[in-house]
């Protein structure tokens, strides 16, 4: 987790779609958050970097997995974060465009957060709302009353 807003936000993006990858960065900056994001845009490069988390990678605070990339299923790339030691408690969203139940169920699988990507600006901002809200609880709370 963050560390109170003294360090950016880490956020590890996998995402093939440059306009939603762009939507991310808006929605993270709309929401005021401090982040640095490391970006990667097919499944085995995103697998490669979570192999790599805690030693020449950073580990993110979050990762935001678009669940269809190209090159690896969405799943794996979900079982291989849950599989580093570092990674078993790390907030993740799992982005997509669809509304099938069974991707909602790999989410619960993983213990992801399920985002449905909507297909207008207001919509997506929202992503920025539920990034705050998973790795600043305490001020999630406090702004909300």
């Amino acid at each position: 987790m963050p560390d109170g807003g003294i360090n950016p936000l880490r956020v590890f993006l996998a995402e093939d779609n440059r306009a939603d990858a762009y939507l991310v960065d808006i929605a993270l900056k709309e929401h005021k958050i401090d982040f640095v994001l490391r970006s990667v845009s097919d499944g085995e490069e995103a697998i490669r970097a979570v192999e790599r988390f805690g030693s020449s990678e950073p580990i993110p605070d979050i990762a935001l997995l678009d669940l269809n990339l190209p090159r690896q299923e969405g799943d794996k790339i979900l079982r291989s974060i849950r599989q580093q030691a570092c990674c078993n408690s790390l907030p993740i969203v799992l982005m997509t465009s669809s509304e099938n139940e069974r991707d909602r169920a790999t989410a619960e699988q993983y213990q992801a957060v399920f985002f449905s990507k909507p297909s207008d600006l207001a919509g997506f901002l929202e992503l920025g709302a539920l990034v705050r809200s998973l790795c600043y609880p305490a001020a999630s709370i406090s702004s909300a009353l």
